[in-house]
C-alpha cells in the first residue's frame, strides 16, 4: 500500500553519514582507469573572478558562512592584483566552500585550479571528493578520481570513503562494494564511515543480504556498529518486507547495547504494525514499544502513531 511505501522511503532518507577522518596515503592500484573530467565531457563552469565588477561567486552566498565568503574574496583579490594564486589558497576556499555546504562551488574552484595548470595535492582531491559526496555527484567524483590517478597522487582512506559515499548515496551498492574490495585489496581499513555508506546504499534498495553482511564483517575486524548502522540494517530488512528479521535483529543488537532512536523505534513500529494481522499480539508490543519511547525520551513523530495505529487497527482494537 502507499502509505507502506512513503514510510519505508522516509526511513531511507533519514540514513544520513556526517564524518571520516584523513590517514596516511597508500599505492594506487594498477590498471584502475577511468575517463578524466575533460575526457567525459563533464564541464564545470570557471569562475571568471578576474575584471572589473562585484565579485559574483561572493553574491551567490548571501547569508551563508563568512569563512567562505572571506576565503573566495581572497582568492579574487590575488587573482586582480595580478598575483598567482597558490594551492594553499585554492585549498583554503574549497574546504571553506565545503564545509559551508556550497559544494557546487568548491566543484568550480577546482575546474579554476586545473585551467591555472597547478599541482593537486592529495589534500586538494580529497576536498573535491568530500564536496562531490556531499552533492550526490557521483560521476563528477569518478572523474575526479581519475585526475588523482593521472597526477600520480595516492589515494588515502578518506579518497575511498569520500568515492564510497557519494556512490552509495546514489543507491548504486554494487560500484560502492567494488571500490569497497579495491580498499580492502589496497591494505585499507575501512572504518565506521565506510561500512555505515555501503549498509545505507544496500538499505535504499532492500539489499538486505549485503546489509546484514556488512554488519557481520564490522564487528570481526574490530569496527563498532553505532546505531547509524544498525538503522540501516533494519531498514534493509524493511524494504524487503522481512518484517520477523527486522525484530529478531533488533533484539540482537539491543543485547548488544543498542541505544536506540527514533528512527530504530519506527522501524520496530512499522514490522509489530505489518505482523498485526496474522499475529494480534503484536499490537500489544507496539503499544509497549510507543510506551518504551516516552520513558526513554526520544521523540515520537507522525510516523510512530501512524504505525501504532495501524497494529491496534489490523488486530482489530478500533476502540484503542
Amino acid at each position: 500500500p502507499r502509505w507502506k511505501f512513503v514510510v519505508l522511503t522516509i526511513l531511507a532518507a533519514r540514513i544520513w553519514i556526517s564524518s571520516a577522518d584523513q590517514n596516511e596515503n597508500i599505492q594506487w592500484q594498477k590498471g584502475w582507469k577511468r575517463d578524466s573530467i575533460s575526457d567525459r565531457g563533464l564541464r564545470l563552469p570557471s569562475l571568471h573572478l578576474a575584471g572589473g565588477g562585484n565579485n559574483e561567486i561572493c553574491k551567490t552566498f548571501c547569508n551563508d558562512d563568512q569563512p567562505a565568503r572571506i576565503a573566495l574574496k581572497r582568492v579574487e583579490l590575488i587573482r586582480r592584483s595580478g598575483g598567482r594564486v597558490s594551492l594553499d589558497d585554492y585549498n583554503d576556499a574549497m574546504l571553506e566552500c565545503w564545509r559551508g555546504d556550497r559544494w557546487d562551488l568548491c566543484l568550480d574552484l577546482y575546474s579554476t585550479l586545473t585551467k591555472d595548470k597547478l599541482r593537486a595535492s592529495t589534500t586538494t582531491f580529497n576536498i573535491v571528493l568530500g564536496a562531490c559526496a556531499r552533492g550526490g555527484q557521483h560521476d563528477v567524483a569518478e572523474a575526479v578520481l581519475t585526475d588523482m590517478q593521472k597526477a600520480k597522487i595516492d589515494p588515502d582512506e578518506f579518497t575511498f570513503n569520500a568515492m564510497i559515499l557519494s556512490i552509495s548515496r546514489a543507491g548504486k551498492w554494487r560500484k560502492g562494494l567494488e571500490y569497497f574490495r579495491r580498499m580492502q585489496a589496497l591494505g585499507l581499513t575501512p572504518s565506521l564511515l565506510t561500512y555505515n555508506s555501503l549498509i545505507a546504499a544496500c538499505a535504499s534498495v532492500g539489499e538486505y543480504g549485503s546489509a546484514v553482511e556488512l554488519f557481520d564483517s564490522m564487528t570481526k575486524v574490530g569496527v563498532k556498529p553505532d546505531t547509524d548502522s544498525c538503522n540501516g540494517v533494519m531498514c534493509a530488512l524493511s524494504q524487503a518486507a522481512k518484517w520477523k528479521e527486522v525484530l529478531e535483529f533488533y533484539e540482537q543488537a539491543a543485547s548488544n547495547g543498542l541505544q536506540p532512536d527514533q528512527t530504530t523505534y519506527n522501524s520496530i513500529l512499522i514490522g509489530q504494525a505489518m505482523l498485526a494481522s496474522s499475529d494480534p499480539s503484536q499490537a500489544a508490543a507496539a503499544h509497549a514499544t510507543f510506551e518504551d519511547m516516552g520513558r526513554r525520551g526520544v521523540g515520537r513523530d507522525g510516523l510512530s502513531y501512524c504505525a501504532l495505529l495501524a497494529a491496534l487497527a489490523k488486530a482489530g482494537l478500533y476502540d484503542r
